[in-house]
């Protein structure tokens, strides 16, 4: 059961900015999960900045075209996701889920 476990096992899929930002770094520095890339660039984000670094993320393949016949961009179209990434978490300072859902704020004091 535990060789099944390990197959099967799902950590919750990322949804926030700040999730997203490091999905991003993990591709380009070749430490992302085997679907990850897939999960960020086939699922739809209510969130604004999410959907802005999905699209610059697809534009890194064209503009930064790989050199072979492996991997997905150039060395520079990898420094390009690095890039979105922070630029990504920088402006990440209130997230949004994939459902739209925001955080609950946290209580004033008063």
């Amino acid at each position: 059961m535990k060789i099944l476990d390990r197959f099967f096992a799902r950590k919750p899929p990322p949804r926030t900015a700040d999730q997203i930002a490091t999905l991003i770094e993990g591709f380009a520095n070749g430490k992302g999960g085997r679907w990850d890339w897939d999960y960020f660039i086939g699922t739809y984000f209510e969130n604004e900045k999410v959907n802005w670094a999905q699209k610059e993320c697809l534009k890194v393949e064209h503009e930064f075209p790989r050199t072979g016949c492996v991997g997905w961009c150039n060395e520079k179209g990898f420094d390009r996701l690095r890039a979105i990434a922070s630029e990504l978490r920088a402006s990440g300072k209130v997230d949004i889920t994939a459902e739209g859902e925001r955080p609950a704020k946290p209580a004033v004091p008063g």
